[in-house]
């Protein structure tokens, strides 16, 4: 029966120093952000002062996103450099027998996931700056057929087709709809035979 070791890495790593020498100020701000240098916790309603893991998160985060770049997809050196992190520039206390360095990398690569994430898909009130007179007016309803807004988004084609082709696809759907309702109240109109 085969068991899984973890990797003896040498205490003075080398290859972790070398590789976090850029991020070595962000690092020092890691090691320095402890329980006791965070302020206390704010008791006022009037200020929000940030946790102290939400400071821990946030000074992390330069940090895992340079190792995420750096590393390029290398399992082991990523592993590598955590395990350095965790033994040199952790600041919060480590359980007996937890393996702080993929508590680590956890840490970041979900926090930059969370980053990207948000990036791609903003809240609403994040767009809007959540303030209501920012939101876009809601369609005014026409009556009049040749000054209906494109309210289809469903069918409408991409915008790289060009705008002849859209307008071409918008007349074309609003005749058949026009059509059908056209069609649909003469079969309701229609004397019962």
């Amino acid at each position: 029966m085969s068991s899984i070791s973890t990797p003896i890495y040498p205490d003075p790593d080398p290859v972790a120093e070398a590789f976090l020498e850029p991020v070595k100020v962000q690092l020092k701000k890691l090691r320095l952000s402890t329980a006791s240098a965070a302020p206390p916790p704010n008791m006022s309603t009037h200020f929000r002062i940030k946790s102290h893991l939400q400071l821990v998160r946030e000074r992390l985060e330069p940090v895992g996103s340079f190792i995420v770049r750096e590393a390029k997809e290398d399992g082991k050196l990523e592993m590598r450099v955590c395990h350095y992190i965790a033994k040199h520039h952790w600041p919060l206390p480590t359980p007996p027998g937890e393996a702080t360095h993929l508590r680590i990398h956890e840490m970041y690569r979900n926090t930059l996931y969370k980053r990207a994430q948000l990036a791609l898909h903003p809240p609403l009130a994040v767009q809007y700056k959540a303030r209501p007179s920012m939101l876009p007016p809601p369609p005014e309803s026409h009556d009049d057929e040749e000054d209906w807004p494109d309210a289809m988004p469903a069918l409408e084609p991409s915008t790289s087709l060009g705008k002849s082709v859209k307008n071409k696809f918008t007349n074309l759907s609003r005749k058949v709809t026009s059509t059908f309702h056209k069609s649909s109240m003469s079969i309701l109109l229609s004397p019962l035979e």
